[in-house]
């Protein structure tokens, strides 16, 4: 299943970086959107995901199929509780290095 085949209207652009750098970088639309990388960034611009990388790319998908299927971007509450409160890369950095 593609994420076009739930929700046709959902652009969901990502550039993935092979070779040495070993990461997966995620741009939403022309900003800034995260980074699947067992290394950290040097800024704290982007959501870092830290792991594997073919088990995170595995699980976005399998997360981004779910909220298209749920009618994201337009449903109410679909992401959870979570999804309303102001993110701090910088804070969830400092719990993951702890």
């Amino acid at each position: 299943m593609q994420i076009g085949d739930v929700a046709p209207s959902i652009y969901f652009g990502v550039e993935f970086t092979r070779g040495t750098t070993g990461r997966i970088e995620i741009e939403l639309m022309g900003e800034e959107g995260g980074l699947l990388s067992s290394e950290i960034p040097d800024d704290e611009l982007r959501v870092w995901v830290p792991g594997d990388l073919n088990a995170n790319w595995t699980s976005l998908i399998e997360h981004v199929l779910v909220l298209a299927d749920a009618g994201y971007p337009g449903c109410v509450g679909c992401a959870g509780p979570e999804a309303e409160i102001d993110w701090d890369e910088a804070a969830a950095r400092r719990a993951l290095l702890t």
